[in-house]
């Protein structure tokens, strides 16, 4: 027998739930927050309030993957990680569960834990998310700050902030200066404002599902960058209450956009522009978003950009 393995015992965790952990645990710690790992359903709600039998039987023998608390260790939200081998045969019904008792609840994927803006990961900044928002709730109800006030992440400036853009959450920020860059290199700008007015838009279908693009004039091209992220919410729970709290999402796939322009402007400027998405092709994508639901959140830049013309419709 090996005794590093003992044939009864099993592993607690595989290595992308162990990640998840890590990066939600170490970003609700700075907000005074704790995790539970695999915590059962019936700990977290009160299942003698379920509607159904058959609901409060599922809350008996299920568990969250993770429940993130407040310093007072009542229920914040939870998420479910659905990695590889996830059976969503009964995600319906903890799903149903979380609306009952209101509880939000994110359904987070593989894409999710790798995605990555200026050296902050989707996780991480759902939870900030998910805290500022609620701080954000407290200074509007108090009248530190107007009522009618929306909740944007990248007005919460950084400490030491040198201008009214110096935020951890300002996810265009590098990209622009990056093109100012390239622009002094290469020279391929009519105007250099333009690095800073970069045409945008993002879509979204019932806040689940993201798309943004962005477009920049190079010459006689248009050079685009586009970035896509999906994750399930059946319940946005106390979030819902916050004017624009959920439409923050979208601003971290803006910032993917955004930096994926970056990457092809650089390929284009390095010859390779014939390996592009071109212009047509960009636009029958966003069409086809705009037929499967998506909606319009933002959009904008410099007039008359490549893009123009799906934000007007």
């Amino acid at each position: 027998m090996n005794l590093a393995e003992p044939p009864l015992l099993k592993r607690l965790t595989n290595k992308s739930e162990h990640r998840v952990f890590e990066q939600v645990a170490k970003a609700s710690e700075e907000f005074g927050a704790e995790v539970y790992q695999k915590i059962r359903v019936a700990d977290v709600i009160d299942i003698d309030k379920c509607s159904s039998r058959e609901i409060g039987t599922f809350a008996l023998m299920s568990h969250f993957d993770f429940v993130v608390t407040g310093d007072d260790q009542f229920p914040q939200f939870a998420i479910e990680f659905d990695g590889d081998g996830h059976s969503s045969k009964n995600d319906w019904k903890k799903d149903e569960l979380c609306k009952q008792a209101n509880l939000a609840l994110f359904r987070v994927n593989l894409l999710n834990l790798n995605s990555e803006v200026q050296d902050m990961n989707f996780l991480v900044y759902l939870v900030h998310c998910w805290f500022m928002a609620h701080e954000f709730e407290k200074m509007r109800q108090s009248g530190q700050i107007a009522f009618d006030e929306p909740f944007m992440m990248w007005g919460f400036l950084k400490p030491n902030a040198k201008h009214i853009f110096d935020s951890d959450y300002e996810f265009t920020a590098q990209a622009r200066s990056k093109i100012a860059l390239l622009d002094r290199e290469h020279q391929f700008l009519e105007n250099p404002l333009m690095a800073s007015q970069i045409g945008h838009l993002t879509l979204s279908r019932d806040f689940e599902s993201f798309a943004s693009f962005t477009c920049i004039p190079v010459r006689k091209d248009n050079v685009f960058g586009l970035a896509k992220m999906d994750l399930k919410i059946p319940c946005f729970g106390s979030l819902a209450d916050i004017p624009f709290g959920a439409m923050a999402l979208a601003d971290f796939c803006d910032g993917m956009a955004h930096r994926s322009l970056v990457d092809n402007l650089e390929l284009y400027l390095n010859g390779a522009g014939h390996t592009l998405t071109p212009e047509s092709e960009v636009k029958q994508h966003i069409r086809r978003l705009k037929e499967q639901g998506f909606k319009m959140l933002h959009g904008g830049g410099i007039r008359g950009h490549a893009l123009s013309d799906e934000i007007a419709i």
